[in-house]
This record gives structure tokens, sequence and C-alpha cells, in this order.
């Protein structure tokens, strides 16, 4: 059977120690990196912007109207950005060009 070794009162306390200031420099990192906040602070997902696909497929759509995947696909955008009027407008030539659609 192997022997078990004793750690001492000395090298227990040492180790407490040693943990407790590890553990307190995480904590004091850690805040210090929150209130010094990010270079960025502003939402990815938030942006005033009209996508650049968004754009694309209005061209295309100017020289190809009846290409019936294109307004799909510009429903699709504009109703993820919150375009209503411009949803609609583009349900309506989606039932024009395919009444069964």
């Amino acid at each position: 059977m192997p022997k078990k070794t004793k750690i001492s009162k000395a090298n227990s306390f040492f180790f407490t120690i040693l943990l407790t200031l590890l553990v307190l420099l995480l904590t004091f990192t850690n805040i210090s990196l929150f209130y010094a906040g990010s270079p960025q602070n502003e939402v990815m997902g938030i942006s005033t912007e009209v996508p650049e696909e968004l754009v694309k497929l209005e061209n295309f759509l100017k020289n190809e109207p009846l290409y019936l995947p294109g307004w799909v696909e510009k429903a699709r955008i504009e109703k993820e950005l919150g375009l209503i009027s411009k949803y609609n407008e583009s349900l309506n030539n989606i039932i024009h060009i395919d009444p069964n659609f």
C-alpha cells in the first residue's frame, strides 16, 4: 500500500493564501475590464443602413421585373428590416407575377 503524505499546516496555509490572492487578482481584473468597456459599444445587429444585398436585388429587379425568386427574397429582407410598406409592395408584386404563389 502506498505511503500517504501529509501536508503540513504551514503548506496548507500558504496554498490557501495563494489561492485567495489568485481569486482576488482575477476578480479585480474582471471588474476593471468591465468598467473600461469595449471600444465598440454598439449592438452589431442594429443598423439604419440598407444592406448591400437589398440594393443589389432592387437593381436586378429593375432589369428583370418578372423574376419571382428575387421578389420573394426582397420581401424576406424587407420584413427582417421592418420595412413593412416596402414588404407589402413586394408581396403585391409577387401576387401580380404569380397569383397562385
